[in-house]
């Protein structure tokens, strides 16, 4: 369903400012890709418990029933360990990541483009890649800064008044929705230190871990929602993901993870 967004910029740092969680800001040198590397996963592996539920679920007080008659709780939440901000302090937004000694940090707004605002990303404070922020709007356009093996990966939502929910996902600056031809990939995280995310293809939402596709086949999966309603945005743990979708009108809660983890 399209949207009309008029905003002006006070509204929009109000918004920005309600939206961001506040963080814990870390130095760099905190967040880092130097552990004992975890045993790889294959997606066969990957435990994935599906519930429809009864109607949408509230989130605000983190009760829902599925049709089965499971209640679930804030303690169906609290699941494996949670991942260290990478947020760093003052404006614009931005993150940083260590890789293989480098400090890589991204920044939202920190540029201007041609045509507008731009995303960048640093290596030891050289630029190595820029994107385009999109039109100025509620959702930040800065989503996410993340390694994995030898990659830096950033996520980004561009904006555009007539798609709000585009988000973007570049490895090593080359991006993966035009690689695959997705419509919008988003929520990027590790499980188990490998690579998961979502992505919109020909109508439906699906998932790849570690280049190995996850049919899920939803009409959605909410995400970067703001506010009231951003508990209904996936919910990204060490060695888990947990998150709604739906289809038709039906709502789905949907927990993967390494194995053991929900036990």
């Amino acid at each position: 369903m399209k949207m009309k967004w008029t905003l002006t910029l006070t509204t929009i740092l109000l918004l920005l400012t309600s939206c961001t969680a506040p963080q814990t800001p870390p130095t760099p040198a905190s967040v880092s890709t130097t552990a004992t590397p975890l045993p790889k996963l294959t997606v066969d592996q990957l435990v994935i418990e599906t519930y429809e539920l009864a109607g949408k679920p509230n989130v605000e007080l983190v009760r829902f029933t599925s049709t089965q008659g499971r209640e679930f709780t804030t303690a169906d939440f609290e699941i494996s360990a949670p991942f260290p901000s990478k947020q760093l302090e003052g404006m614009p937004l931005r993150y940083a990541v260590t890789l293989n000694g480098d400090t890589i940090v991204a920044a939202q707004y920190a540029q201007a483009c041609e045509n507008g605002n731009c995303i960048t990303v640093t290596r030891n404070d050289k630029e190595i890649f820029r994107t385009d922020a999109g039109e100025i709007s509620p959702i930040n356009p800065l989503q996410n800064l993340w390694t994995y093996d030898d990659h830096w990966i950033l996520e980004t939502n561009l904006f555009l008044a007539d798609t709000p929910f585009n988000g973007q996902i570049f490895v090593d600056g080359v991006s993966l929705n035009q690689e695959y031809g997705y419509d919008e990939a988003f929520n990027f995280q590790t499980i188990n230190g490998q690579p998961f995310y979502f992505y919109r293809h020909n109508g439906k939402v699906n998932a790849q871990f570690d280049g190995q596709k996850i049919p899920l086949g939803y009409d959605d999966v909410p995400h970067y929602l703001c506010c009231s309603d951003s508990g209904l945005n996936p919910r990204a743990w060490q060695n888990a993901v947990l998150f709604f979708g739906t289809i038709d009108e039906t709502w789905h809660f949907i927990r993967i993870g390494a194995p053991a983890v929900f036990e």
